[in-house]
This record gives C-alpha cells, structure tokens and sequence, in this order.
C-alpha cells in the first residue's frame, strides 16, 4: 500500500511538472504556437488519472494551479482549473471507467463546452473583460490617431454589427469551440494514451463518419428561422456539423485515390479554413441523406 501511495505521489508530482512546464511554454511562446499548446494542456491530467485515478489528477491540477499562480499570476490557478483542468479530469476518470469511443468524445465535448462557459463567466464577472468594450475602445484610439470621420464611421458601423453577432450567437459559439477543443483534447489523449501503451478502443476513421439524417432537418429549420437569433445559431451550429461530415466523405475519396494520410490532412484542413467550404457543407449535406459512401448498407 506505501508502495502504490509512494508512486502515485511520484506520478503526480512528474505530471504537475509536465503541466507546468507546458503552461510556461504556452504563456511566454508567440500567440499561434501557445494556443496550439493550450489544446493539449489537458493531457498530462488524462494521463495521469488513468494511471493513478482521479483523486491524483484533481491534486495534479490543484498544485498546478497553485505553482503557476506563484510564477506568473494567482489569476492562473482558476485558469489551470477551470480552463483545462476540469476537462483533463473529467476526461481522465472517463478513459479509467473504459468509456465506449463515443461516450467519451461526448464527455469530451461536454466537459470541455462547460469549461468555456466558465472561463467566459470568469473573465466577465471577476475580471470585466468585455470584448464589446474593447471593440468601442479601439475605435477611440483610432479617433485619437486622427482618422478621418468617414472612415471612424465606417469602422462603428463594422463593430456594432460585429457586436451583435457576437450577442447574437454565442450559444453556438460556445458549442461549436467546445466540440472542437473536446475533440482535440480526446484524439490526443487517445494517442498518448495508447503510446503509453493502453490499448483504448479507436472510434472510427475519419473518412467513416457520419450523423444521423434526421439532422438535416435541424439545418433546414436554421434556415427557416435564420431572421430569428435561434435560426442563426442553429444555422451555425449544424453547418458546422455537416462540415465535418462533407470533410469526412472528402477523406473518404482521397483514401480511394491512395494520398498519402499527410497530404489527406493537409488537404481537410486546407479545405476548412478556405471561404468556400460551404461547398464541404453541402456535400456532407447530401451525403446525410443520399449515402454517397454506402455506409447504411455495410450496417
């Protein structure tokens, strides 16, 4: 029993300092090379619950918190704990309890949509911080620079649209950042997981996704509805869902032509950033309902 508490003390105390370290890392790198970190923080915390259990990863992201509130401010143990904390726990005890593939991507999403909430009720409850605010103030400084009033109008036009958007559609901003993160935080920890090597079932390949059809009806209400601030969200949330799904059946034909798996993920993801990818929506759209890859017959 001295042996088991005398390791998992070990454990924690290395996974505390992967944790802190990669927070340090994130913190001081340039922004683009620290939020790419910032999705893999919840990690060291997966690992280290279903190595130790829950209690030591809770105490893992407790001492973190508090190391990285000595070293750089006290506002980065609600950070620590709130922002990737709560995930790489909950994620953790899931892997432990052998969750099937998709409970887990669920407990992911959840956990980690949850975890945005809270960061946002955070900043803008304890912290004001209020992008509409910060979107008025930088028009000032613009007035203040001497921009010509045509071009200060044009910009407070652009922002308030831009507000309201943001009022507007949050919810679906929530969920869809919160899926997204979730997802990330899953497959790494799926793959650190099984280097290490545990033998976590895979969900199946990309290229074999696909939502139930009855979702379509949800995308053709939010177009329905679009004038409505639901319809917008929505719209926007099952767009995105059947972007993965348009990506997932263009994975499907790049695997038939044999490309290699590095230029495939290029090619996604090229494909998701770029302004066309409504084109991605509508064929995951289609494929929703025509079952282009046959998947209902093989099951």
């Amino acid at each position: 029993m001295a042996r088991l508490e005398t390791k998992s003390l070990v454990e924690g105390a290395l996974f505390t300092a992967i944790t802190v370290i990669l927070s340090l890392i994130a913190f001081y790198l340039p922004p683009i090379i620290g939020v790419i970190l910032l999705f893999i923080l919840p990690v060291p915390l997966i690992v280290v619950g279903v190595r130790q259990g829950t209690k030591t990863s809770i105490l893992t992201a407790i001492l973190s918190g508090i190391i990285l509130g000595v070293l750089l401010n006290p506002i980065m143990i609600l950070v620590v704990l709130v922002g990737f904390g709560l995930v790489g726990v909950v994620l953790g005890a899931a892997f432990e309890e052998e969750f099937s593939p998709y409970k887990l991507i669920v407990v992911a999403i959840i956990a980690s949509i949850l975890s945005t909430l809270l960061m946002v009720a955070i900043n803008f409850y304890l912290f004001n911080f209020n992008p509409a605010t910060i979107l008025t103030q930088a028009i000032d400084k613009y007035q203040e620079l001497g921009l010509d009033q045509a071009t200060v109008e044009e910009l407070e036009a652009i922002t308030n649209n831009l507000k309201e958007s943001i009022q507007v559609l949050l919810p679906a901003l929530f969920i869809t950042a919160g899926s997204i993160n979730g997802l990330i935080n899953y497959y790494v920890g799926l793959l650190v997981l099984n280097k290490l090597g545990y033998n976590y079932e895979s969900p199946l390949t990309f290229a074999k996704w696909k939502f139930p059809k009855y979702l379509v009806s949800g995308y053709l209400l939010g177009i329905i509805l679009i004038n409505t601030a639901v319809g917008q969200n929505l719209y926007l949330i099952f767009n995105f869902v059947f972007l993965i799904q348009g990506l997932a059946v263009t994975a499907h034909y790049l695997k038939r032509f044999n490309i290699s798996d590095k230029i495939q993920k290029v090619i996604l993801v090229v494909l998701a950033l770029i302004p066309l990818n409504q084109i991605i929506v509508f064929l995951g759209l289609f494929d929703a309902w025509f079952d282009y890859r046959g998947l209902e017959e093989k099951d």
